[in-house]
């Protein structure tokens, strides 16, 4: 969950990385989307790094099998990406006792739009979050992000110039 949170990639991204998607000495994420069969590159953030390898170290059951993320009972292989997001977050939505409904946007979903709503409130121009959201339509991104008031404020003009009437009132 750190990894789609820090990153923003999809499920099926994660859940397809095998273990040299990860350029240890670039700090660096290579992966080949899924969606798009474009490859992106990311830069592997020092937490998310330590996540991973964390896991592959203590947690990642002994396989030949080249992916990242393998199931936990045998066989060991990758987990498949159909239902697995939902599965991942229900259960952690069920441990911290968080009522979950059918589109109240608890989803593996929500890290892409909270991801590009961070990088859109860092300033990163709209093309470079385009890029590091894997789309390759400019305008894609911008239903991964939220509004920011603050930045909306500033857009309103003011008319504190302008006479304005009350109509209707007695």
């Amino acid at each position: 969950m750190m990894l789609a949170a820090e990153t923003g990639l999809r499920m099926a991204d994660i859940l397809g990385m095998v273990l040299n998607s990860i350029d240890w000495h670039r700090f660096e994420i290579t992966i080949v989307q899924s969606k798009t069969g474009e490859p992106i590159h990311l830069p592997l953030m020092a937490d998310v790094g330590n996540a991973i390898a964390g896991y592959i170290l203590n947690a990642r059951p002994k396989s030949d099998s080249p992916h990242i993320f393998l199931r936990t009972v045998a066989p060991y292989v990758r987990l498949g990406s159909f239902g697995n997001g939902k599965n991942i977050i229900g259960r952690y939505l069920s441990k911290a006792e968080v009522p979950h409904e059918a589109w109240d946007g608890k989803t593996f979903n929500a890290f892409r739009r909270n991801h590009g709503t961070r990088l859109v409130e860092a300033e990163v121009p709209l093309p470079d979050a385009a890029q590091m959201l894997g789309q390759r339509d400019i305008d894609s991104p911008k239903r991964y992000i939220s509004y920011n008031d603050e930045k909306m404020r500033a857009c309103c003009l003011d008319i504190s110039e302008h006479a304005t009437r009350k109509e209707g009132l007695s």
